[in-house]
């Protein structure tokens, strides 16, 4: 099957990664948990346009799945940092980050 045609491909993980950055920068910038998740939201549905214009060619059920992915990094990252210490939370969004550009650099070599 194409890649843009699965509901789960190989760019699940960068939006799964991509919403628990957004989500780490919305909570240690004092953000409600929803109103972050409001914005974040409109990143993503906003990138996937920018996808379809770019005639990138996935389904809707893989852009639907995208923006799942990244509503599930998105909580399961905030989960994870209001249970854990303040600097353990940094570290691992820090590494998320590093992550995150390093995904997101690809993405964007792949689609130009």
């Amino acid at each position: 099957m194409k890649e843009g045609r699965r509901i789960f491909d190989n760019w699940s993980f960068a939006h799964l990664v991509g919403g628990g950055f957004l989500s780490g920068a919305a909570f240690f910038f004092g953000v409600h948990v929803l109103v972050g998740f409001v914005i974040v939201l409109g990143l993503m549905i906003g990138w996937e346009l920018f996808e379809k214009y770019r005639k990138v060619g996935e389904s809707l059920k893989n852009k639907i799945s995208d923006v799942v992915f990244g509503s599930v990094g998105y909580f399961g990252m905030w989960g994870f940092l209001d249970a854990v210490s303040e600097s353990l939370g940094i570290q691992v969004l820090v590494v998320v980050g590093i992550a995150f550009v390093w995904l997101l650099v690809g993405v964007l070599r792949d689609i130009s």
